[in-house]
């Protein structure tokens, strides 16, 4: 603030008050507006939008998580090689490979 703003400050406050009295009725006003109970805030609309997408996201999250199988402790496939056999084997088709090396049909042995 320079001094030409310092000489004008009379002035400016006197037109910035010029209609405040400072009487019964204001300090009334006062004390009543005190002694209200504050309004409680509502939520706006940007907020429960904001939150309603941040629980989307959080859901999908948790499905996306739970389709990762390492997270999930099922272990991946594991692929053998039966001894003397070139084919690789799944554990799925194990018992098929069994008995085709046992030389039994599989009805025999009670597979399906």
């Amino acid at each position: 603030m320079n001094m030409d703003q310092l000489n004008r400050l009379p002035e400016v406050t006197d037109e910035l008050l010029s209609g405040l009295k400072a009487d019964e009725s204001l300090k009334h006003r006062i004390l009543v507006s005190a002694a209200e109970t504050p309004v409680k805030k509502r939520f706006s609309a940007k907020t429960v939008i904001a939150l309603c997408s941040l629980s989307l996201l959080l859901v999908l999250l948790c499905v996306l998580v739970s389709k990762i199988p390492s997270w999930t402790g099922s272990s991946p496939e594991i692929q053998n090689i039966p001894a003397g056999g070139t084919k690789v084997v799944s554990t799925e088709n194990m018992q098929e490979v069994a008995d085709q090396a046992s030389g039994l049909p599989a009805e025999e042995n009670g597979a399906d």
